[in-house]
Order: structure tokens, then sequence, then C-alpha cells
């Protein structure tokens, strides 16, 4: 689900970061790519799916509270590589061999550019300064959501929904793909450096 408005509270949607199910939990919320779209002509359809903070505050400048999910630039980038295959971003094979390609031509085919690649402190900065009021984590998920909840004086949710899984892996499965290939390590590194440093990831 995209990025979207429910009353005064803002939910920015970072690809991967388990924003299909935190969307469920807002029944009728108004869809920013729905309420935006032709005024932002010039913008990218999946930028406006999952716009950042700087495009709310530019176009929301009254809201109450925003908030975000992040998680482990690790496993996010496994999920994301998978995703874009389904996706049609990408055509490499879901495979050691197909990641390790992937990466090689990363900038030179310009995977840099497109929005369910680029970091998760591009969605939340603005330059160096943090424009959403909660981040939350999707390691504690559930607990997370709770606590979101009791903060905005909400009933908390008597389920918590777990959907859009990645089809092509299990969600313990994001250590092999390192193990398998230890590239990853330093290609993730590198391209979400910011992310490690602005969320207390640890870098491996």
């Amino acid at each position: 689900m995209p990025t979207q408005i429910y009353k005064n509270i803002a939910f920015v949607h970072i690809p991967k970061t388990g924003g299909s199910s935190v969307s469920q939990l807002f029944p009728n919320s108004e869809l920013f790519i729905n309420k935006y779209l032709h005024v932002i002509e010039n913008e990218d359809h999946f930028l406006l799916l999952h716009a950042p903070a700087q495009l709310l505050k530019k176009y929301e400048p009254n809201l109450q509270f925003t908030f975000a999910f992040v998680r482990n630039p690790y496993t996010r980038f496994i999920s994301m590589f998978c995703m874009g295959k389904t996706l049609a971003v990408h055509n490499y094979k879901i495979s050691a061999e197909g990641i390790t390609q992937f990466c090689n031509d990363f900038k030179k085919m310009n995977f840099d550019e497109q929005v369910i690649f680029k970091s998760m402190t591009y969605f939340l900065y603005d330059e160096s300064i943090c424009i959403v009021d909660r981040i939350l984590y999707y390691e504690n998920f559930d607990d997370e959501i709770k606590k979101l909840f009791k903060l905005l004086d909400f009933i908390e949710p008597s389920e918590i929904p777990n959907t859009n899984n990645n089809f092509y892996i299990d969600k313990n499965d994001y250590s092999e793909w390192y193990a398998k290939c230890p590239m990853l390590y330093s290609f993730v590194n590198e391209i979400y450096k910011e992310d490690f440093k602005h969320f207390n990831y640890k870098m491996i």
C-alpha cells in the first residue's frame, strides 16, 4: 500500500518495511497518490506511491503526526531485490549468481534511481534532519504497533496483520544469502551506509 494520510496522521511507507500490514490498521485512509497525482505530474509514479516525508510536509503542512517503519538494511535489501523481480524492475535470477550480477550492475543500470531501492534516509530525512515524528522498527513489529496505538490513544487492534510476505524467500532465510554471497555485506554497507548511521543498525 502507498503512503497514506489518516485524519491528521501520515504514514510514510518505505518499501519493504512492513507497510502493507500497517496500512490495514488504518482503514479509510486517504492515499497520497490519489490526492496529489493531478498536481505532481512530473514525479515518478513509484515516488508518489511511496511519497517521502519531504513531499508530505510540502503538500500537507498541517499534519499533526508522522511515522514510519525502518528495517535492518541487510534483510531489507534482499527483500527489495526479490520484490524488484516481482515488479519487473529487473530481470535477474533470484539466486546468489543473480544478485551478484545485480550488485555489479547496480549503478551502471541506474537501479539506485529506482524508488524501491532508495535508502530509508531518503524517505525520512531532509539533509541531516529527520522530519518524521516517530520511527518504529520492523524487527519488533507487533510491539511497535501496540506502542504506536497507545501513543495515538487509539484502541489496540485485536489482531495485527502480517501481509505481503516475500514470495521468493522465507523471512528466516536472509542469512543464507550472505553466506552464499559474502560480497553483499560490502555492497549494502556502501549503498545504505546512511541508514546504518541514522537508525542504529550494526554494520557487519
